[in-house]
């Protein structure tokens, strides 16, 4: 299904489970309206860097949502299972969304303990899920388990460094600990009360120590995954790299490739 196909659906399921006075209607409205063709372009980024062809990959979507980098990533030809915990959200449209396209299957599973034997898959995807995992260490570790060696894993995460937290765009919010963090959106009513806060932060410092430790090398970060991007930013971006300067610590988005080696 076209993405633009898929938005009305989308936005209405989100109006009766929520509706329209709830901050989640009035922030994944802007965020889906305002998307446009990233994820395929990201997706196309990471093709590049890859170390084998991608037509030949068994892909895990880990926190796959709604089946956006899903139905992007069997768009390329890779055999990809997605993973979602939420079923009654997440899932249900993922099912929807990826109903025509050649997706190997839809699971509800959790981050932390991959239904999947060590060292069976290719390539593992998760895209702005791992800062709500409970523990996002023991799920790289799960990821390392059932990467094959030479095998890799990519990691997107909102960067704590940056000033906006990128859920509620309030200013400082990922910098604060997490339950002051938590009384802070909801007295700005970005989240209701009796809603639990999931967001867990992290710096590329941190993740990136995070991923060396469990055994993976870091192959690619910010500058060479975001190609796709030719805004003036984008360009000043990767001139400064240039001059070795540790750009990608201070980017709105941690953006990390990393290979299994042994």
């Amino acid at each position: 299904m076209d993405y633009q196909e898929f938005l009305p659906i989308l936005e209405q399921y989100v109006v009766e489970k929520f509706g329209r006075t709830h901050p989640y209607y009035r922030d994944w409205s802007y965020y889906y309206h305002t998307r446009g063709n990233r994820m395929e372009c990201l997706i196309k980024s990471i093709k590049q860097q890859l170390p084998f062809p991608i037509e030949q990959a068994l892909t895990l979507d880990i926190g796959c949502g709604t089946g956006s980098a899903t139905v992007e990533l069997s768009r390329l030809g890779t055999r990809v299972i997605g993973i979602d915990m939420d079923e009654d959200f997440g899932l249900n449209l993922a099912r929807i969304r990826t109903h025509d396209e050649q997706v190997l299957g839809l699971l509800q599973s959790d981050a932390l303990k991959l239904p999947f034997p060590n060292n069976s898959i290719d390539f593992c995807f998760s895209f702005n899920a791992i800062e709500h995992f409970t523990d996002f260490q023991h799920a790289i570790t799960e990821m390392h388990r059932v990467t094959r060696p030479g095998g890799v894993v990519y990691v997107e995460t909102a960067n704590k460094n940056w000033p906006w937290e990128a859920h509620t765009q309030l200013l400082f919010a990922g910098w604060l600990p997490h339950s002051i963090a938590e009384v802070y959106v909801k007295l700005l009513r970005k989240r209701r009360w009796n809603d639990p806060w999931d967001v867990h932060p992290l710096s590329y410092q941190r993740l990136s120590q995070t991923l060396e430790h469990a055994g993976f090398t870091i192959i690619a970060d910010f500058v060479e995954l975001t190609s796709y991007n030719t805004s003036p930013v984008a360009q000043l971006v990767r001139q400064v790299s240039k001059w070795k300067l540790p750009v990608q610590w201070f980017m709105p988005n941690v953006k990390l490739l990393a290979m299994k080696l042994e």
